[in-house]
């Protein structure tokens, strides 16, 4: 892989990025996408909303559509 270095000005602008972006240069041209590196501390102490048991309840309980009725679905869409 390429490695590109940055200056000062660019990482001054990046400090909260914490998910993916589009770079521009001042042109307003689209030059790259940004994929920060992942902080795994913005994570601590963060708990999942749903429990396991919740998680193997809807697991084995089914349900939902066909991937052929949601592309009818998405046919209906486009008409």
């Amino acid at each position: 892989m390429d490695r590109i270095i940055v200056d000062d000005s660019f990482t001054q602008q990046m400090p909260g990025a914490i998910v993916p972006c589009l770079v521009f240069n001042s042109k307003g041209k689209r030059i790259g996408y940004f994929t920060p590196e992942v902080d795994s501390t913005v994570y601590q102490g963060v708990e999942p909303s749903v429990n396991e048991e919740e998680l193997d309840r809807r697991e084995h309980t089914g349900g939902g559509r066909s991937l052929t009725e949601i592309l009818d679905g998405l046919d209906q869409v486009k008409k």
